[in-house]
């Protein structure tokens, strides 16, 4: 029985509230004779003292099993004492003995603090043992569902089930459907297969789990939830505004820059990541089979953030948002924004803006990328437009300050291109990039 505690390393108590010390020496006797060391004993002469006890083991991270009170004492009586202990920490199986009282005060703590079980004084010993066994029985089974509910959590995010309107778990089928509006972060490891080639099986999975420890309050403090684990990635889900997954995101990149001096002091590379968001219709549901479900999301919008999380390394970029995010955040000097170009990623014919969010930079790349911007707008606007020479000039003027600026080399490249070999006359002005 005691096997369950000691595994959680929790003590479990039974205390004994009366405000006669013998009552409470023959409880404790008692007690300790039946159910022996597999609980903590704990007595108190008041319900103020019991009080005070209750609220010490709890903050010692044990755990109150049982409560035993006497219903005639001053101050406060039984009941009352149940009532607020019920108030504060309802988990406790709570038995009451009632003495010379009326049946009033077990009704009362039967409705106020889900009172077990009430026995008179004095009591007959056989009937009290059996109704704190019964009573234990019962929390360990509460405990035993709860900690079931809590690991069943961990596989199947609460907020997915919230979103699908999903109150009890026995009721999660195959083809439970919702079709909302989400913003869609996609976040992975850029160069994820040369990090783990340089480390063993159990070091990657350390590096990952203390990775995803350090992102996941980051996406759950902004009103979102990782929905999937995908190998070195996740995917994130946002159902408020866009500004909460952009804004995610930029926190991810800053708690990152600090990883990664953990890390590097520990003799490991640092962790570059891309990532990708989107926001529009979304299909969330359930898969699978009556024996195996799984929670998804599925639809162009998740598609599309899930491609432009893979162009970061064409554009040298670590955080891309879309035009219909843009469109839809409160105000676009909440963050530092740059247009990066125009794609059609793999499959999509629909052209999607692609805009890079810097705040995560640097303050001197911040301060770089607001200096060129009015140049590299009017740039890419020529470029659009399909005058490469003037485009060209332009990129050449701002890669002055920046030899190495990869955007800027990648855009010039395209002129030239251009310039040697022509424009198709149907060209709209986009990048068609066959990532997956």
């Amino acid at each position: 029985m005691q096997a369950d505690h000691r595994k959680s390393l929790k003590k479990a108590y039974i205390i004994c509230v009366d405000d006669e010390k013998f009552v409470l020496d023959s409880l404790l006797s008692q007690l300790q004779n039946k159910f022996k060391d597999s609980y903590e004993y704990e007595i108190a002469e008041s319900g103020e003292e019991a009080l005070e006890i209750i609220k010490d083991i709890y903050e010692e991270g044990n755990i109150v099993a049982l409560i035993i009170t006497d219903q005639l004492m001053p101050r406060m009586t039984g009941d009352e004492v149940l009532i607020k202990i019920h108030s504060l920490y309802p988990k406790p199986i709570k038995l009451l003995l009632t003495g010379q009282a009326t049946l009033e005060s077990a009704i009362n703590a039967i409705n106020n603090a889900n009172l077990f079980s009430y026995l008179r004084k004095p009591w007959d010993e056989e009937g009290l043992l059996l109704a704190v066994e019964k009573g234990l029985t019962q929390h360990r089974l509460l405990e035993d569902l709860e900690n079931q509910v809590a690991t069943f959590r961990k596989f199947v995010p609460r907020q997915f089930l919230e979103m699908l309107l999903i109150k009890e778990f026995d009721n999660i089928e195959p083809e439970i459907v919702k079709n909302l509006e989400l913003s869609i972060l996609f976040c992975d490891i850029i160069g994820y297969s040369t990090l783990s080639e340089q480390l063993t099986p159990e070091q990657i999975f350390n590096l990952l789990n203390r990775y995803f420890n350090k992102i996941n309050p980051i996406i759950e403090h902004n009103q979102g939830f990782i929905d999937k684990f995908l190998g070195d990635g996740v995917i994130a889900l946002f159902k408020e505004l866009p500004h909460y997954a952009v804004q995610a995101g930029v926190e991810i990149l800053k708690i990152l820059n600090e990883f990664n001096e953990v890390i590097i002091k520990e003799g490991l590379k640092p962790i570059v990541v891309g990532i990708g968001i989107n926001t529009g219709q979304v299909v969330l549901g359930t898969l699978g089979t009556k024996d195996r479900i799984d929670d998804t999301a599925i639809g162009d919008a998740v598609n599309v953030a899930s491609r432009i999380e893979s162009l970061n390394r064409i554009y040298s970029t670590k955080l891309l948002i879309t035009g219909d995010v843009l469109s839809k955040l409160p105000s676009t000097e909440q963050f530092k924004i740059r247009f990066i170009d125009k794609v059609k990623v793999m499959g999509k014919s629909k052209i999607t803006e692609l805009y890079e969010v810097f705040d995560a930079d640097s303050l001197d790349q911040q301060s770089y990328k607001l200096s060129i911007q009015p140049h590299m707008e009017k740039a890419c606007q020529l470029y659009q437009n399909k005058d490469f020479f003037a485009a060209q000039k332009l990129f050449v003027q701002c890669l002055e300050q920046k030899p190495n600026d990869q955007l800027l080399l990648l855009y010039i490249e395209r002129c030239k291109n251009f310039i040697a070999n022509g424009c198709p006359e149907a060209w709209d002005g986009a990048t068609i990039c066959m990532v997956k």
